[in-house]
Formats: C-alpha cells, structure tokens, sequence
C-alpha cells in the first residue's frame, strides 16, 4: 500500500473532516481500484473491497461469494474459495439467484454420527446434553462449490460442515447436497485447516492439511492431505484417487 505524505495542517484537516472515498463523477471501476479492490466490467462486480465502501456507492457486498460462481462449465474445476464481492446494477439480480440456490443447502438435515442436525440458514444449536448450558452447534463452514457431480443435469452443492460439540474439538465433515436431500457424512478431521474442493473429471477432491500423528492440538497442520469422492446412483461413495 502506498503511503502519502501531507502538510500537517491538510493532515489535521483530513482527521478532522475525513477524505471521501472517490470523487462524485468518479466511475464504479475506479471507485473500485481507488479503494484496492479489483474491477470485473464483464460482470459489474468489484472484488476486495469493504462493505462500507461497497453500500455506499450503492452495491450489494457479498462476504464470502464462490469463487467459481461465474464459470459456465460445470465440470471445470472448482475451488471451495471466500471472495469479497461487491455487484452493482446488473449484477444485482445474479447476487440475489445465487443466495437463493444456496439457500437450500443452508436449510436442511444433515446427520452425523447418527444425529440428525436441521439447519435454519446454515447453522443448528442444540443442547450438548439435557439441562446442559453447553451447546452442540453444527454449521457450513465457508463457501458451497456448486456443479452437476453426477451427470443428471441438476446442480449439486458441496458441504464442508463443522460441529462443535462444547469441548475444544472442532470437527470437519464432507457431504454433498442435491437440492431434496444430503447424503451421507464423512468425518474428515478435528481441527483440521481447510484448503478447498475441487470438482474434476467427475470426481470430488477435498484437499487440507492436518497434523503429524501424534502431534499435539497446539501446533498448526502442516501435512498435506486429499480425499476423493464420487457421486454415484444417488450415493456418496469415497474412493481412491485412481477410481472413477
């Protein structure tokens, strides 16, 4: 970030008043890069930006849009990615359709070891155990991957969920949404770091890094790890890297 330098009087001045964020005939692209973010003309968005700056120019801010969200192949790669985005005039009615398609996914069951969790817009909290102040909170964790991942020509979503169940354990869980139902669950790991799903050639790849066996909870995962899934005959099976 560059630094600027003024006079102390125009230092004070600016403390005092504060220095708009753009001109008032300034275009949305620059109002975008003037404020270190970086502009889509295709798309009228502009991502990296606050959403202080976003509303007052009269945006709609996305706080964790898919990265993937604009691809027109649905078995292209995607990586499971927060983007700040901010959209303006035609872009607003795309923002809107894509909260409505996630919306399914943030508001259904999911079970897990054998419980069942109804989400209300992306999270449940129950009592760890009765009379328990302690709560049993399951929620989507981060952004929702969308894609055809089992060639019937409906979209599917990717679920990453965490559950937390009042001790220190964070648990990860992968899962897949087609829009009536999710499928199974798979227990990926206790505080794990997450770095993303891909969809490729029919195959569903979960990659993070977790901790050396043995290593306490204290030091950060450092170990690469990848796990493949496929969706088949409306099941959701784990495989091996090779298999299809």
């Amino acid at each position: 970030m560059k630094k600027l330098f003024f006079l102390p009087f125009f230092t004070l001045f600016l403390a005092a008043c504060g220095a708009p964020s753009s001109s008032p005939s300034a275009s949305l692209g620059d109002i975008c890069t003037e404020n270190g973010g970086k502009w889509d003309a295709q798309y009228s968005e502009c991502e990296n930006i606050s959403p202080n700056i976003c509303e007052e120019n009269g945006g709609i801010f996305q706080e964790c849009a898919s990265a993937c969200r604009h691809n027109t192949d649905k078995n292209a790669p995607c990586t499971m990615q927060c983007v700040l985005v901010c959209g303006f005039e035609d872009a607003a009615p795309e923002v809107e359709e894509k909260k409505e398609k996630i919306g399914d996914a943030r508001n259904t069951s999911y079970a897990l070891n054998n419980q069942v969790f109804t989400l209300v817009d992306g999270i449940s909290e129950t009592p760890s155990a009765p009379d328990s102040a302690s709560k049993n909170i399951v929620q989507i964790f981060s952004d929702i991957p969308k894609g055809d991942f089992d060639g019937n020509g409906k979209e599917d979503a990717a679920v990453i969920l965490t559950q937390e169940t009042g001790g220190t354990g964070t648990f990860f869980y992968f899962t897949v949404f087609n829009g009536e139902k999710a499928f199974n669950t798979f227990l990926l790991g206790d505080r794990i770091a997450l770095e993303g799903v891909v969809f490729q050639d029919g195959m569903l790849t979960v990659n993070y890094a977790k901790r050396k066996s043995g290593e306490s909870f204290a030091e950060q995962p450092s170990v690469g790890a990848s796990r493949y899934f496929i969706l088949r005959d409306n099941v959701l099976l784990e495989v091996s890297h090779q298999e299809k």
